[in-house]
């Protein structure tokens, strides 16, 4: 079985490991190739729906909406801040982001839920609220 990694590039990237083809990844597998793929791309071959949020916390759905298997669902969580006064903001944002790899497997059409738990609470504050969304940035497609 080989393993194509398929990855997003984001904008303000603060890590990220691409396999090389020929490479053996931490499951043992050999990639046999590498693609770098646009966001709009990712969206179109794994879908998050159904997310809500309580506090921290976010749960959801994944859908396999491709024509192959794909497993490690990586999901990029942002906790945006949104001041309640954009004109004279604070000088402690506390906007932050968490990758969550999800250690599953989803054949074409599956689907499977999700709950993810911030680390640490997020603040209380009067001086405005979070946005959280969840987009996917990145799986591997399994391909025979």
């Amino acid at each position: 079985m080989n393993a194509v990694r398929t990855a997003a590039i984001l904008p303000a990237l603060l890590g990220a490991a691409l396999l090389l083809p020929g490479t053996v990844s931490s499951a043992g597998l050999v990639v046999s190739s590498a693609e770098i793929v646009p966001n709009e791309s990712l969206s179109r071959s794994v879908a998050v729906r159904d997310v809500t949020v309580r506090g921290g916390d976010v749960s959801g759905v994944v859908v396999n909406t491709s024509r192959t298997t794909v497993r490690d669902v990586e999901l990029l969580i942002r906790y945006q801040w949104l001041w309640d006064n954009e004109f004279r903001p604070g000088t402690d944002d506390p906007s932050r982001a968490s990758y969550v790899t999800l250690p599953l497997q989803l054949a074409p059409g599956e689907q499977a839920e999700f709950t993810y738990q911030a680390k640490s609470p997020l603040p209380e504050r009067p001086d405005g609220r979070f946005q959280t969304s969840v987009a996917v940035a990145g799986f591997v497609e399994v391909t025979r």
